[in-house]
């Protein structure tokens, strides 16, 4: 799949996240050595997905059967920022309690492309929930770059969320897919991996929101 014609959407200045930690671009880098490859919209994730709709402001939603079985919803939607700002903002673990449905998030401790987050929040039907995630970050050959968050404990069955970013097929902007999957004794999974879908594209909505305000809020710089 590809778009050689793809332009940028309004208010195209690019501008980095301030207020990031040492360590958080210490990741970034990791993720970004090697991927100097541009990447198409293409792999499991991508495959399939019509280009023309994402170009255009869809967001795609599905239901996904994520590791351990887990039925999950999915959002792919494009974003009007560069992979590295998308990605300064994915690894900005704080920065979730805007982005995910949590009320609060705290890194209980981190290294090399790991990252456990002590979190509290509510999910429809579920109402107040805690649950302590185990956060995976790995960057790949073919350009994709990869979080994978895992309940260790929570107050309800299992919770797992599964983040892939890229370069958009013409490279200007970037392409997110958000996988989320809950499962609670007693609910119905294709229930919860409706309401899953619903968040996760939220999850991308707030994204799209917090990167345009940055641009917008720090025009001009590098």
């Amino acid at each position: 799949m590809s778009d050689a014609t793809e332009r940028p959407e309004r208010d195209p200045t690019r501008a980095p996240l301030r207020g990031r930690r040492v360590w958080t671009l210490g990741i970034l880098s990791s993720l970004l050595v090697g991927a100097t490859t541009p990447a198409v919209a293409q792999g499991p994730v991508f495959a399939g997905v019509p280009v023309a709709r994402l170009l255009s402001g869809h967001i795609e939603t599905s239901h996904v059967r994520m590791p351990g079985g887990l039925l999950g919803g999915r959002a792919v939607g494009l974003v009007d920022a560069t992979l590295s700002e998308l990605l300064r903002l994915l690894v900005d673990f704080p920065s979730y309690g805007s982005l995910l449905p949590l009320d609060a998030v705290r890194v209980v401790d981190r290294s090399h492309g790991r990252a456990r987050l002590s979190t509290a929040g509510s999910l429809p039907s579920l109402g107040h929930f805690d649950a302590t995630l185990a956060v995976a970050i790995e960057g790949h050959p073919d350009g994709k770059h990869t979080l994978a968050l895992t309940s260790e404990s929570a107050t309800f069955d299992a919770l797992a969320v599964h983040i892939e970013a890229r370069k958009s097929p013409g490279g200007v902007r970037s392409m997110i897919a958000i996988d989320l999957g809950v499962a609670v004794h007693g609910a119905s999974p294709r229930r919860l991996a409706s309401s899953a879908s619903a968040i996760s594209t939220s999850v991308v909505t707030r994204i799209r929101r917090v990167l345009r305000e940055h641009h917008r809020a720090h025009p001009g710089s590098p």
